[in-house]
């Protein structure tokens, strides 16, 4: 995947966990493996999702946390 990326090393790179059987520790080795490689990762996940299926503790101690939430699928023009 890094190698579609288009943006200079040190800049952002989310990974979006959304379904499926996300484990923190495949988890946690995708977000160094961004990391090795140079550029800056964050998890983004829905809070809910993060708290149910995620060891929230041991990524927010290395990683950034790019939280969503969201109250339904229509699309808000400012902030909730």
């Amino acid at each position: 995947m890094l190698d579609q990326v288009q943006t200079p090393k040190g800049y952002i790179v989310a990974l979006d966990a959304e379904s499926g059987c996300q484990k923190t520790d495949v988890t946690l080795w995708v977000l160094q493996y961004i990391k090795d490689r140079g550029y800056t990762p964050l998890l983004y996940v829905h809070k809910s999702y993060l708290v149910d299926k995620f060891d929230l503790t041991i990524i927010s101690n290395q990683f950034g946390l790019w939280m969503a939430r969201y109250p339904d699928y229509n699309v808000t023009p400012v902030p909730n």
